[in-house]
């Protein structure tokens, strides 16, 4: 068990009246806007929060369902879900998952690639020049964006992170429906993954770094030249002897 204080305060299990059942199958209503759909054929659902969703435990919207002929519908203000998966290991398909946007008219199938997505950063600069490919990212002009959760890490009860079982066939997706309303896409999304924190006053003050291979002497002698000339440091950065350079 990791010390209590260094304990997150996570909400990771929904509310029971938000979750729909079908064979291997739950789906979870956490806003109008905001499905989670997993897939188990073993129907051994994750509660857990995982290394990006850490409240699912959120006010349950109104929403309707419906079963008929081996067809699950669900319907909220802002979309309408259809599953006719009919056996556990039946999983999603094209053919028998489509969430439809009410006010968009548009229809996204299982697996439908993203074409028209804003894409989002690149983890790192080394080694590029030039163009390079960017990751998708969380605001698409299609009006939905699909986020994959299957592999990510998961919080055990100790507070540490673990993987997902070996092996495993699961899906974990969240689908978000907001037509071009990009703000909302945030709100719902920062509900279940948490708020971005405000900077610390600290990093909006001066910074220091300079590719520079100081010696102790150099850097105190440095800090003594800012202290006499009466300019304020918040940071200073050590910016060479913390990794290789002649490789």
């Amino acid at each position: 068990m990791i010390p209590e204080h260094f304990q997150l305060d996570m909400k990771p299990v929904a509310r029971p009246e938000a979750m729909v059942r079908a064979p291997g199958v739950r789906i979870t209503v956490l806003t109008e806007r905001l499905l989670r759909l997993e897939h188990d054929p073993a129907e051994e659902f994750v509660d857990q929060a995982s290394q990006v969703v850490w409240y699912r435990e959120q006010p349950v919207p109104a929403f309707d369902m419906e079963r008929s002929d081996g067809e699950l519908i669900l319907r909220t203000e802002a979309l309408t879900l259809r599953y006719t998966g009919r056996s556990a290991a039946a999983g999603f398909t094209p053919d028998n998952l489509q969430i439809s946007l009410n006010e968009q008219k548009t229809t996204w199938h299982y697996g439908q690639p993203d074409r028209e997505n804003l894409l989002g950063t690149c983890r790192t600069l080394d080694q590029v020049s030039g163009a390079t490919p960017l990751e998708l990212g969380l605001l698409s002009r299609a009006g939905w964006t699909v986020l994959d959760d299957s592999q990510t890490l998961l919080f055990n009860e100790q507070g540490w992170l673990e993987p997902r079982p070996a092996g495993s066939e699961t899906r974990d997706l969240y689908f978000l429906a907001y037509g071009l309303d990009f703000k909302s896409c945030l709100t719902d999304y920062s509900k279940i993954a948490g708020k971005t924190p405000l900077l610390p006053r600290w990093v909006l003050g001066n910074w220091w770094s300079r590719f520079w291979r100081y010696s102790q002497a150099e850097l105190q002698g440095l800090m003594a030249a800012f202290r006499e000339h009466e300019v304020p440091l918040s940071v200073c950065i050590v910016d060479m002897d913390w990794h290789l350079t002649n490789i």
